[in-house]
């Protein structure tokens, strides 16, 4: 697995699991059990096996059911990530300082995590119909 190093303010570096630079802040960094990916990684999907489809078979769930799942998991994930309260400066302002920083970089990790499981859920739902169409 090919890694990076990130240069922190103390110049120790930190091992990430990727292979191009990181667009890591230097400040950001903490310490961590395993090796983190980058945010590039996260957004273009790297380092992750492509999702594994279903088969519609006549002993499996069948594809309407499939498909029915699938669409209601795809709607669900996406009101998720429209319901996810986006920080505002006033909420912040009476704590320390780079508090509103915090937490909009946290929205983006969310919003980031949420969006790669409905792409991932996506897919796995285009593999299914596709089957259909096949058959």
């Amino acid at each position: 697995m090919k890694t990076h190093e990130l240069s922190l303010k103390n110049r120790m570096p930190v091992q990430t699991v990727c292979g191009i630079e990181a667009p890591f802040a230097e400040d950001s960094i903490e310490p961590f059990e395993e090796a983190p990916t980058c945010k590039h990684c996260l957004r273009n999907g790297r380092h992750k096996p492509k999702p594994v489809v279903p088969s519609t078979h006549l002993n499996g769930s069948g594809f309407k059911n499939l498909t029915e799942q699938y669409e209601k998991a795809i709607e669900s994930v996406g009101n998720a990530i429209n319901a996810l309260p986006v920080p505002h400066a006033r909420d912040y302002y009476v704590q320390e300082e780079g508090a509103f920083k915090i937490a909009r970089d946290q929205y983006n990790e969310h919003v980031l995590k949420l969006s790669a499981v409905h792409e991932e859920l996506k897919t796995i739902y285009r593999g299914i119909r596709r089957q259909e169409r096949a058959a």
